[in-house]
């Protein structure tokens, strides 16, 4: 029991980071792609 507890509660927190890391990502991009059509 203790274990699976310690498994969730681990999944959740990649989960969280995972989700932050994508949101990152997805403003990075947006960035990127603005920079590209100043660019051009």
């Amino acid at each position: 029991m203790r274990i699976c507890i310690r498994l969730s509660t681990y999944q959740k927190i990649i989960l969280r980071q995972y989700e932050r890391l994508r949101r990152d990502v997805e403003e990075i991009s947006r960035k990127g792609i603005s920079w590209l059509n100043m660019l051009v």
